[in-house]
């Protein structure tokens, strides 16, 4: 057998077999047609069912469930204090700068009168979160020293030092921290 015979056998063989395979078996776009009517519903679905449970888990009450069942971690809002951290209570003292007493500087508890400077050194009872400040109204530059012993309390940090000038009459020291 020739070349030429064989390319004519295959040529011919070939191109009725393609016509016989055409009439039994659909052609890829008919089966890339079928699977894509299941697929693309099924997939918009899925992605559907996924957003939504991001946003229901998203809710505090629904998460917090969830965390328990999932066994982890359930948070607490920064602003609440748990209440064995809001008893903590600490006495800061505070020296005056020059050693003399002056009623004219005030200290203020979260914006509550306390008392004046009516010796050179004040006691101050503060519990978390309080907020000190001091008030001055008089003529001359003073500094005032932060002291205290308790080795629970992180701020006001002891020997932190503030200084009151006329053009400065106001500051305020860091809001109160315990160590948790």
């Amino acid at each position: 057998m020739s070349f030429s015979h064989v390319h004519k056998l295959l040529y011919v063989g070939g191109s009725t077999l393609s016509k016989d395979r055409s009439r039994f078996s659909p052609s890829w776009s008919e089966v890339i047609g079928k699977i894509d009517s299941w697929l693309v519903p099924m997939a918009f679905g899925l992605l559907s069912v996924l957003v939504l449970a991001q946003l229901v888990t998203a809710l505090p009450s629904i998460r917090s469930k969830v965390d328990q069942v999932e066994g982890r971690f359930a948070t607490i809002p920064a602003d609440v204090i748990p209440s064995s951290v809001a008893q903590e209570q600490a006495i800061i003292t505070l020296f005056l700068s020059p050693d003399q007493t002056n009623s004219a500087i005030g200290v203020f508890n979260n914006g509550k009168f306390v008392a004046n400077f009516t010796s050179s050194q004040l006691r101050v009872a503060v519990h978390e979160g309080d907020r000190l400040s001091i008030k001055s109204s008089a003529p001359a530059t003073v500094s005032v020293v932060v002291d205290h012993n308790n080795p629970n309390l992180l701020l006001p940090a002891p020997g932190q030092t503030v200084e009151l000038t006329p053009g400065k009459a106001q500051v305020s020291l860091p809001s109160v921290q315990f160590t948790h």
